[in-house]
């Protein structure tokens, strides 16, 4: 049901901002030389004004506040990049209860800079998969590739697990969506 489905730039917070009842989004970014979007845009997923369709031509039109089957686009401008060099984006998207809460995630993200919450993300994901007591019997025997393959499996079987041990039925929704169109259950 796409009534009640709201999607607006927010100018104190510099981002977008989607929200419908009690559930908000709020979608920001940054680059190395820009603190906030280059540009963005709000649309409706199902006519005209489909956001998607303004960014193909490179320009956002700056549509500050759509309401129904909403979308929209935030851009990050990296410049010009020499060869042989890197440019670094950052986007983050905060889920909470009201404007508020996810207001003073994102303000989180600008105080502690979005480089070192995805550095402590890291991390912290690199100690939980080199726990001890997650290696079997041997395993420093195999080879580098096959330890890299077990942790990686490891991070991937985590990935799809929430806290409370839940196993995620389907992590990627458009497979599940292409195999219901089917009438299939699996590959």
């Amino acid at each position: 049901n796409v009534v009640g489905d709201t999607v607006f730039f927010h100018p104190g917070h510099k981002a977008l901002v989607a929200y419908k009842n009690v559930h908000y989004l709020l979608l920001a970014g940054r680059t190395e030389t820009q603190s906030q979007f280059d540009g963005w845009t709000t649309g409706r997923k199902d006519g005209a004004l489909e956001s998607w369709r303004d960014a193909e031509d490179g320009a956002l039109n700056g549509v500050p506040l759509s309401f129904g089957a909403v979308d929209c686009v935030g851009e990050l401008r990296l410049g010009k990049i020499q060869a042989g060099r890197s440019a670094v984006a950052y986007c983050w998207l905060a889920a909470g209860p009201s404007l508020e809460a996810v207001g003073a995630e994102h303000d989180l993200v600008l105080e502690r800079g979005a480089e070192a919450l995805v550095q402590r993300t890291h991390n912290y994901w690199r100690t939980w998969v080199a726990n001890e007591t997650r290696i079997p019997a041997g395993f420093l025997d195999l080879p580098p590739s096959v330890q890299g393959l077990y942790r990686r499996s490891l991070l991937t079987a985590r990935a799809s697990v929430d806290d409370g041990g839940a196993i995620i039925a389907s992590p990627d929704s458009e497979i599940a969506a292409a195999f219901s169109t089917r009438g299939r259950s699996g590959p």
